[in-house]
């Protein structure tokens, strides 16, 4: 017997990340990852709340990437100082 494939809907997008919290991904139970690459020159840093602040965060190194399959909750970027290019990729039910 045959598994049957369930499909799954991707997302692709840009964010400069700066000194003011933003927000990267809306709150989604169907989530099944989020990956975010840094682009950019500076540190991004990855935020469960726009209220927190930076030093909370999971830190993205410039050139570095990361991925997280387990929150459906919302998710922040911002920066200490200046500004980041990011890629960021949500995949979903």
């Amino acid at each position: 017997m045959s598994e049957k494939q369930r499909s799954s809907k991707t997302r692709t997008f840009a964010i400069t990340v700066t000194t003011t919290p933003q927000k990267a991904f809306t709150n989604n139970p169907s989530r099944k990852s989020a990956f975010i690459i840094n682009y950019g020159s500076y540190t991004a840093y990855l935020l469960s709340a726009q209220n927190l602040p930076y030093i909370e965060g999971t830190p993205i190194e410039a050139g570095d990437w990361i991925e997280d399959d387990s929150s459906t909750g919302e998710l922040w970027l911002v920066t200490a100082s200046n500004s980041s290019d990011c890629r960021c990729k949500e995949d979903s039910d």
